[in-house]
């Protein structure tokens, strides 16, 4: 998976749940964004310190906060279907399970993470390696989270990134455009690996310019042996457009993704 950056700051780390999820563009909007993770054979997660599972130095922010590994991002455009980048995606496709709106981990008494209800995957509906996409049908229609709407036309250049970085709950980034490029753009967002396919939206929208699929080295090792974030300072960050996403929605059968007058994919 590719690494990314996200900007972390003291105060940050500090931060209560209800502070950062006011951050969030609009609930809604999160609540449209996947957690994506393979499901180990046992069925549960294992939830580690953010600090142990990246072997940082003590003094790292979110050292201390509950992270899950070997999760990323995607989104939902349908009520039963998700997008993601085509680079992240792990098979089988049976041992992933896809979460909506993961906004903070609780533990059980067990130790174990609890989850909003999670879907399975049951089929790709469309893929294109070139443009590092991948749709996907979810086993039921998805309760409670909103599909995001893709642009249409360029909005304003104000951007807001949505993801899990590195196996954290459910970050935001804000940012601008840097350069516009065929099928891609080129944005000066804070983000981590974990973030694949997290979808940039114009900000204080619902709506979906691009989708995170390259970036930076998230970590540096000491001389002592730990590792620390590397400066959290704003990196250009690679994301293909949303020409490059209808162009591959639209190839998914319209039984399975049904369209509306715009072409895009819309609600049975």
């Amino acid at each position: 998976m590719c690494m990314y950056k996200q900007k972390l700051g003291a105060a940050d780390a500090t931060q209560t749940v209800a502070q950062t999820v006011a951050q969030i563009v609009d609930r809604q909007a999160a609540g449209g964004v996947a957690w994506i993770a393979r499901m180990p054979a046992t069925g549960t997660l294992k939830v580690q310190r953010f600090g142990d599972l990246h072997r940082l130095c003590a003094f790292s922010p979110y050292a201390n906060e509950w992270a899950v590994a070997d999760v990323w991002t995607g989104f939902l455009v349908h009520p039963q279907v998700i997008v993601t980048a085509y680079h992240a995606l792990r098979f089988p496709l049976e041992e992933l399970a896809i979460g909506f709106g993961v906004a903070h981990y609780e533990l059980d008494g067990r130790g174990h993470p609890r989850l909003p209800p999670l879907y399975r995957v049951v089929q790709v509906l469309a893929f294109s390696p070139a443009h590092d996409v991948v749709c996907l049908q979810l086993d039921r229609p998805v309760v409670g989270g909103q599909p995001l709407e893709l642009a249409a036309a360029w909005p304003n250049m104000a951007l807001t990134l949505l993801g899990h970085p590195r196996g954290l709950a459910l970050r935001t980034a804000h940012g601008t455009l840097v350069e516009r490029e065929p099928g891609r753009i080129v944005c000066n967002l804070d983000a981590f690996g974990g973030q694949s396919g997290a979808p940039v939206l114009a900000k204080n929208t619902r709506t979906v310019v691009g989708m995170l699929v390259r970036g930076h080295e998230d970590f540096v090792t000491t001389t002592t042996g730990c590792r620390m974030l590397t400066r959290p300072l704003r990196r250009h960050q690679l994301c293909i457009d949303f020409t490059s996403l209808i162009a591959v929605l639209n190839q998914c059968s319209p039984r399975a993704c049904p369209r509306g007058d715009s072409g895009l994919l819309r609600a049975k």
